[in-house]
């Protein structure tokens, strides 16, 4: 069974420092999966592969 850890990360989190240039390179690099939510929403707005 092959399972895939996602990092979960509030929509404003996302937008305000993981849109950085570098922060972005870095996912990249490490092979971050991110799941991306909003909490007032209660509904995930991404999957980031």
């Amino acid at each position: 069974m092959d399972r895939k850890l996602y990092l979960a990360i509030e929509i404003e989190t996302y937008e305000d420092f993981f849109t950085r240039q570098f922060i972005q390179s870095a996912l990249q690099e490490y092979q971050v999966k991110l799941l991306i939510f909003d909490a007032v929403m209660e509904e995930i707005r991404l999957w980031k592969e």
